[in-house]
């Protein structure tokens, strides 16, 4: 949830408060069915895989940051489900982007090793079940985030049956355990607790056959269903802070991209062998092995995307304001930032069909989108704006950062 503070350099920062954003529920609807068909195209063959590709991605991006807004409106949502939203968000720091590549190192290496070391008939049961029942819940977030195109009253509290609170830190003989906490009213010590309501158990219910299916067959439909709302969700509940921290994760990801992609052969063996839903899988009208693409590709990206719709809505309180609202994404920078992922995502698919070898996304797609933007900027005389440009709790990263220099001393 954006607001308006004077920053330092007498420019207006972002911060976590209100600001009327109205959500394209046309255009949020749309690209649900541009999906719905560009799948069904693929599946009957009438579809290659770059138009497939390029338009999923595409598609996935705008619908994670319109469902971004539809998150943090405030102005259709209780003071009780603004503070729960803004609980739900976790901010990167600088300190995360500097941290990001070493721990996706540590994560991508432990799976070769996993894969390389121990016979997949052990490995591939314990990783179906695991990623069956994360894309249940995440499936089920989908559908409710869905629906809520529909029905206005889906986030109201009339219909909430239970709050969960964690941590909670019970003494049991003297001992400190960390649980979760389940209450029938909402608890007034953990006001950042989470609700679980009518409509969250039916879209869990309605989700089940479809995680059940995916466990069974595999499915690349199935795999990418799970695989677009994981993005979406993503996209919602991890955003970069700052415009700097959205640059230093990916430009460490550009270099941790191109080391174990043409470095070793670390990822391309994991994206290979792992069967789960951590990519979209294209089929080719060929036949053969389908094409993929890993959701990292879609989601590191996504969160500059996202936080130029942001960025553009904060400019647009700044020129005016008086202004009581202003529709998502009706600014620049985004459909900037957009279409220049969209020529990086050509530019990859270029190069792997003439060379024949699998590409490093990143490699790509985070020169054409961070350099778009700060180009765009120059140009607009708002540099300055984007590069001190705030969109998270950075007051907590600031208290964070004086409790560690307090250490040091």
């Amino acid at each position: 949830m954006l607001g308006r503070v004077p920053g330092p350099d007498g420019y207006g920062v972002a911060v976590l408060d209100q600001l009327p954003v109205r959500d394209r529920q046309g255009l949020h609807l749309l690209c649900y069915f541009v999906f719905g068909l560009v799948t069904y195209l693929g599946h009957a063959g009438y579809i290659d895989f770059v138009p497939h590709l390029l338009t999923d991605v595409i598609v996935i991006l705008i619908v994670g940051t319109l469902s971004g807004f539809r998150h943090d409106n405030p102005g259709e949502r209780s003071q009780e489900q603004q503070t729960a939203n803004k609980a739900a968000v976790e901010t990167l720091s600088r300190t995360d982007a500097i941290q990001f590549p070493f721990i996706a190192s540590a994560a991508l290496f432990s799976l070769y090793a996993v894969f390389k070391y121990i016979p997949e008939e052990y490995v591939t049961p314990v990783l179906d079940v695991y990623f069956t029942t994360i894309g249940l819940f995440v499936l089920a977030g989908g559908l409710k985030s869905f629906s809520g195109l529909f029905i206005a009253s889906i986030d109201n509290t009339e219909y909430v049956l239970v709050w969960i609170s964690f941590p909670v830190i019970l003494s049991v003989m003297g001992c400190q355990l960390t649980g979760i906490g389940l209450h029938t009213t909402k608890p007034e010590s953990t006001p950042d607790a989470s609700k679980v309501d009518l409509y969250d158990i039916i879209s869990l219910f309605a989700a089940a056959p479809f995680a059940y299916q995916y466990y069974l067959t595999k499915h690349w439909i199935l795999n990418n269903i799970f695989g677009f709302f994981f993005c979406v969700q993503a996209m919602i509940t991890v955003r970069p802070g700052t415009f700097q921290v959205s640059f230093m994760i990916l430009w460490a990801l550009f270099f941790y991209d191109i080391f174990w992609v043409f470095g070793t052969d670390v990822m391309i063996t994991v994206a290979k062998k792992f069967d789960g839903p951590i990519k979209l899988l294209f089929p080719k009208m060929g036949g053969g092995r389908p094409s993929l693409l890993g959701l990292g590709d879609i989601v590191l990206p996504g969160f500059l995307i996202s936080q130029m719709g942001r960025f553009d809505a904060h400019l647009y309180f700044l020129k005016k304001p008086n202004a009581t609202g202003v529709a998502a994404l009706s600014g620049n920078y985004f459909w900037v930032c957009l279409v220049f992922y969209f020529f990086g995502m050509v530019a990859t698919l270029t190069c792997m069909l003439y060379f024949n070898v699998a590409q490093p996304a990143l490699l790509y797609l985070v020169p054409c989108t961070t350099l778009s933007v700060c180009g765009f900027a120059l140009l607009r005389g708002e540099i300055s704006l984007l590069w001190n440009f705030k969109d998270g709790a950075e007051e907590e990263e600031e208290e964070h950062e004086e409790g560690e220099n307090k250490k040091d001393k």
